[in-house]
């Protein structure tokens, strides 16, 4: 995905009824297999107001970055506001990111990315489920070895939950999670 540029609000709505299992959500790609360059998101990205059972990737470039062979996103930027708003009710994780939400399945290497500050990222779960979540400036969960280098992030991050206990949750300036020990993460800078 070369050179490809989103300005435009991507929104899911639901009023009644419940949405399971997954939902990926992004400016660019829900959901990928392949690299990214030269990227860009200035639309604001969001979930408003539903009573959500399961578990959401979002980010301003992709939700989820899925390949078993390696993997780069490089040169690309969010610009746009991120937002999750949604009744917890489901014992879940959720992932937002201001450029990869979950990276997993082979190596990836993110590189010279920006979550700008208009990048804002923040997530209300209100509810009875057991919700917990990821979130990152650059990137929320990161499960397979790799890079994240020269990357900044000088948007805000903000999580606000009443919902019950029972799930870890995790926000970095840069990275919220990564579940293994050979990720090298290199001349960062987090300023939001």
């Amino acid at each position: 995905v070369i050179s490809c540029k989103n300005n435009g609000s991507v929104t899911f709505l639901a009023e009644t009824e419940q949405v399971k299992p997954t939902l990926y959500m992004a400016g660019i790609a829900g959901v990928s297999s392949g690299d990214f360059t030269d990227c860009h998101n200035a639309g604001t990205v969001g979930i408003d107001n539903i009573d959500f059972g399961y578990w959401v990737a979002m980010a301003g470039i992709t939700g989820r970055s899925f390949n078993y062979n390696p993997i780069t996103i490089a040169d690309c930027t969010n610009d746009g506001p991120l937002y999750a708003n949604f009744i917890a009710s489901g014992n879940q994780v959720h992932n937002v990111g201001g450029i990869v939400a979950i990276a997993d399945g082979g190596e990836i290497a993110v590189d010279n990315c920006h979550n700008k500050a208009n990048g804002s990222i923040s997530m209300t779960t209100p509810g009875t489920g057991a919700c917990g979540a990821q979130i990152g400036g650059i990137a929320a969960k990161i499960t397979k070895p790799g890079t994240v280098e020269n990357c900044t992030n000088t948007a805000a991050i903000t999580f606000n939950t009443s919902a019950a206990a029972g799930k870890n949750s995790y926000l970095g300036g840069i990275v919220a999670d990564i579940e293994t020990s050979v990720v090298d993460v290199t001349n960062c800078v987090n300023t939001g």
